[in-house]
């Protein structure tokens, strides 16, 4: 189950990357293009509607839909960025990752 969530996320990630379509995905994760388009689906109603409740009166529901949008776009290509780094690191052998905070002698 875990790993099917992986390969969800990793999906979701790659489709809102931009570079690809719900079909590409599919052929190249041996999955129907419609089930893709179900999980985006359902994310987008998820996400809408445990934000909706907290809605302020000043705020437009669109800005707030597309700010949103933007948002998870940039969570889930963030995921996919650190799972690309953990490949990298495991093939290298090698800590890509940088490190923060002063160096000690």
């Amino acid at each position: 189950m875990a790993q099917e969530n992986k390969l969800k996320q990793t999906i979701i990630a790659e489709y809102l990357a931009g570079d690809t379509s719900y079909r590409k995905l599919g052929k190249k994760y041996n999955l129907s293009h419609a089930l893709i388009h179900k999980w985006m689906s359902q994310l987008d109603k998820n996400l809408s509607a445990k934000h909706d409740k907290g809605l302020s009166g000043g705020e437009s529901s669109a800005e707030v839909r597309l700010l949103r949008k933007e948002l998870k776009k940039q969570k889930l290509h963030n995921a996919l960025l650190e799972e690309i780094l953990c490949q990298v690191n495991k093939r290298t052998g090698k800590d890509w990752k940088k490190k923060f905070g002063a160096k000690r002698s």
